[in-house]
């Protein structure tokens, strides 16, 4: 089967349902050599007619019917009436005229033209028909054929442009769709170290907090905060700055697991939720991602520097009601690493309730 017919179903079974509902019989095809005998000698007069009347049409005059399209259009209209009908129960007809319709899509012809062109042409034939043929009965009996014929082809080949329409429509959507997706993922990211951001980084977190919650999961926070970043970004410029950032982005990658939630708090500081994390889970991957930092220094074409980092840890084994106060007490023990002299990792601790002897004691 052709590829037209092939892409539009258009099997041996559907072609001959197709001429059944038309009523198209072995008398019709001979009444077509008929038309097509007359045609031979009337096929310009029609041509001429027809490309005049749809010149009066500025929107196709001004577009589809340029001067160098006219010539090459005239020949295609000519083999078609000169094979009017001829070979219609074959597959390769059918291809023919899909292909018609696909033409017309391809140059933008826009389908509401087709049904009036086609009825026009109609009657320039019809014409030439009853100009040539005197006994009504068999004039009438032709024309009835040329009708099938040409309501069966301006079928198709409209059929063909509007699937084609469809086809184009639902490539650009699926387009826009995938288009859609990349810019709603990547609105989720920090442009410059492709970790969350912080706005979607809290969403994430929040959920996570909500649902450890709900299923009594452990879950863990870690603050990290480059150590004396400013010092970076002053000494050997913003783009080294830009480096540091996305190659301690790797090293944490690297020392984290896929489960965990990843996203740039805010300039040189990243939070990290690690999923079904307890305390001490979490303080030891919060130590292994100092370590990261600190095995290599971050080199970049000729300069080259060490970095630490100072983290803080808290998990949700205590007694926080919110994922914000979880963070903010993360945020704490980072600072207390940070008071402590930087490139260490610091537990939140939970301030101890005095005892009901060392309230005596205390009296």
């Amino acid at each position: 089967m052709s590829e037209l017919c092939v892409r539009f179903g258009m099997t041996e079974g559907e072609r001959a349902e197709r001429l059944s509902f038309l009523r198209f019989s072995q008398e019709d095809e001979g009444r077509l050599r008929q038309i097509r005998e007359i045609l031979a000698e009337e096929a310009d007069g029609v041509i001429d007619e027809f490309y005049e009347w749809l010149q009066k049409t500025p929107e196709l005059a001004h577009g589809f019917l340029s001067a160098e399209m006219i010539p090459p259009l005239k020949k295609t209209q000519k083999a078609y009436l000169a094979s009017l009908g001829e070979g219609i129960r074959t597959q390769e007809y059918f291809e023919s005229q899909l292909r018609i319709g696909l033409a017309h899509e391809r140059v933008g012809l826009e389908g509401k033209w087709y049904f009036g062109a086609y009825s026009h042409l109609f009657e320039l034939v019809a014409s030439r028909v009853e100009k040539h043929v005197s006994d009504a009965s068999d004039r009438s009996q032709l024309l009835i054929a040329l009708n099938k014929v040409f309501v069966l082809d301006s079928t198709l080949a409209s059929e063909t442009y509007y699937k084609c329409i469809v086809a184009r429509l639902e490539g650009a959507l699926s387009e826009l769709k995938t288009s859609e997706e990349s810019l709603r993922h990547l609105a989720r990211k920090d442009g410059l170290t492709g970790t969350l951001n912080r706005f979607t980084l809290m969403e994430e977190l929040h959920s996570e907090f909500e649902r450890s919650r709900r299923f009594n999961n452990a879950f863990s926070i870690i603050m990290l905060d480059l150590d004396h970043f400013k010092k970076v970004n002053d000494t050997h410029g913003h783009s080294f700055g830009d480096f540091v950032l996305t190659e301690a982005v790797d090293r944490i990658r690297s020392a984290t697991r896929p489960q965990d939630i990843l996203g740039r708090y805010g300039g040189e500081e990243f939070a990290i939720g690690l999923v079904a994390a307890d305390l001490p889970t979490a303080r030891l991957i919060a130590e292994r991602i100092r370590l990261a930092i600190d095995s290599e220094r971050f080199q970049r074409t000729r300069v080259s520097m060490p970095v630490t980092v100072s983290a803080g840890v808290a998990s949700l084994s205590d007694p926080f009601r919110s994922i914000d106060e979880l963070l903010e007490s993360a945020d704490q023990a980072l600072y207390r690493a940070k008071d402590a002299g930087r490139n260490r990792v610091t537990i939140h601790e939970i301030p101890s309730v005095p005892s009901a002897n060392d309230q005596r004691d205390c009296a």
